[in-house]
């Protein structure tokens, strides 16, 4: 590690949120699977039961780097992005269960508002949570009826010299909050601007269309 890249480093998430990461990444690779990944990420564990395995502490900008990399070297760049991707949508159920701010937008006063009303509080909810998380700008915009933007300014999405980012953890927690407030429509989540092509931001593109 260069010096440079320990000057750069710092908590991303908190151990509580990292520990709904993991088990959300267990969810999805398995537990002999996690293992092998972290190890090869260098992020340290404790426990070897399922259900008792915990990170150390939080996760940081260089452990977040190390398990993209090392998703990329196993899988692949497409597989990679993928895999966290899923991982995104497993974690938004661990953060239910643990977060308050995510909580609340379950509530029965909640899922009876208005439905785009009822988005937007939630895309509200979780834009705080990673804000206050990442120490970053989080922005969920109404645009119109059916749409939204969901921006980040922050540089822990990626990583240099790989194409495996976090934006795919991003998205998953987008999709799979959206598919929780209301499971009666179809989401898009398209990712508009990106820091990793030099954007100021990650942007998302959100659209709620009718099922077929």
């Amino acid at each position: 590690m260069t010096e440079v890249r320990q000057q750069e480093n710092s908590v991303v998430f908190s151990m509580r949120f990292s520990q709904a990461i993991l088990e959300g990444i267990v969810e999805i690779l398995g537990f002999a699977d996690t293992r092998t990944i972290l190890e090869k990420a260098y992020i340290p564990l404790e426990g070897d039961d399922f259900s008792k395995v915990k990170f150390l502490k939080g996760l940081d900008q260089n452990q977040l780097n190390d398990f993209s990399e090392a998703l990329e070297k196993r899988y692949g760049k497409r597989s990679g992005n993928g895999i966290l991707w899923k991982i995104g949508e497993a974690t938004l159920h661990y953060l239910r269960n643990n977060f308050e701010e995510i909580q609340l937008v379950g509530s029965l006063e909640q899922r009876i508002a208005p439905f785009q009303q009822k988005m937007q509080s939630g895309l509200d909810a979780l834009a705080t949570l990673l804000a206050n998380q990442t120490k970053s700008n989080v922005l969920a915009q109404d645009i119109e009826k059916n749409h939204w933007e969901f921006s980040l300014e922050s540089n822990w999405l990626i990583a240099a010299d790989c194409e495996v980012r976090w934006c795919f953890f991003v998205r998953g927690l987008l999709v799979a909050l959206l598919e929780w407030l209301d499971n009666r429509k179809n989401y898009t989540v398209e990712e508009l601007q990106c820091t990793a092509r030099g954007d100021y931001a990650c942007v998302f593109n959100i659209t709620a269309s009718v099922m077929d």
